[in-house]
């Protein structure tokens, strides 16, 4: 049987002559729970089996062992995942009478990009209605303080 990760949104599978590395998932509880938690998946209850590929660890994550090779660093949890939605919870939906579903509600989590995006379209349509000098003065003096405040932002995480 050919094994591929477990991620959410990742397609990666072990096969021959491909160098990438694939990890179990901990048997030791406390381990296992963190692996769980971080992997996000509802409803999922991994056989010993089921693996998380490396593109979801850290480089921190990996040490070089006594032999030379680059291992997974004890208690490493993976914290890298392409995720724009998370499934978070199920509800329980009566398709007929007597008959109940338990069908996943998708809540939807906005990627940087996408808040990017959605930002540069308000300032675009909001730039494009100045009408006057003063409305433009207000503006500018917006931005200003909205550059000052990521230049602060940027210093507290810099030092």
């Amino acid at each position: 049987m050919v094994e591929s990760c477990s991620a959410i949104n990742c397609t990666k599978r072990r096969k021959k002559g491909v160098k990438l590395k694939f990890h179990r998932i901990p048997k030791d509880p406390n381990f296992r729970q963190a692996w769980l938690q971080a992997l996000g998946r509802m409803n999922f209850h991994p056989t010993e089996r089921k693996v998380v590929c490396e593109n979801h660890f850290t480089e921190d994550d990996y040490e070089i062992n006594s032999h030379g090779n680059r291992v997974l660093k004890k208690g490493a949890v993976p914290s890298i995942f392409n995720i724009s939605y998370q499934t978070m919870l199920t509800e329980i939906r009566t398709v007929e009478p007597g008959i109940e579903i338990t069908v996943p509600i998708i809540k939807h989590e906005i990627t940087l990009a996408e808040k990017k995006e959605r930002m540069l379209k308000n300032l675009y349509r909001i730039v494009h209605s100045i009408n006057t000098d003063e409305e433009f003065e207000a503006l500018e003096g917006v931005a200003t303080s909205m550059e000052l405040t990521l230049n602060a932002i940027q210093e507290g995480y810099a030092s």
